[in-house]
């Protein structure tokens, strides 16, 4: 397949990416910015080991990416949707988690990640369910409930 790509041609991102040795590697994220100008930026990963979803002390791991993605992702859905329904936030903290179960058996079958947990605390002048129906319209948390489950919770803070 030599044809040039019409995904590449509007894309708004690529994404190169080189192995580094061992589970290393290492993305540069090249954005097409104002006019002819691009920015960048360097993403990179290691696993501990081949199962080992944790990462490891040098860069976080694909899953942890991945986590820190659809956080974001979310949040900042969040945070512009109540920004134009004229809701008043103070505060957004979130603690995300990924469901890893086949870890420790062994098992290569089941995905390393059966499931995602997003829980938000904000302080907002609107109701927590208000919040967390403006959470579920975020296109990455769309695409990645129709792989495995994936939850999101609102609560006030005091």
């Amino acid at each position: 397949m030599n044809e040039t790509s019409t995904v590449a041609a509007s894309s708004i991102a690529r994404i190169r990416s080189r192995w580094l040795g061992g589970l290393r590697c290492r993305s540069r994220v090249e954005r097409d910015a104002h006019g002819s100008r691009q920015t960048a930026i360097v993403l990179e990963t290691n696993a501990a080991q081949f199962a080992d979803i944790r990462g490891s002390d040098t860069s976080a791991s694909s899953v942890e990416h991945l986590l820190h993605a659809l956080t974001s992702s979310v949040m900042a859905t969040m945070v512009q949707r109540a920004q134009l329904a004229g809701v008043s936030m103070e505060l957004v903290t979130s603690s995300s988690t990924g469901v890893c179960s086949n870890l420790l058996n062994g098992d290569d079958d089941r995905p390393p990640l059966e499931a995602i947990d997003l829980q938000f605390e904000v302080k907002a002048s609107e109701r927590a369910a208000e919040i967390e129906q403006m959470c579920a319209n975020d296109p990455l948390y769309k695409t990645l409930r129709r792989a495995l489950p994936v939850t999101i919770s609102v609560t006030q803070a005091a």
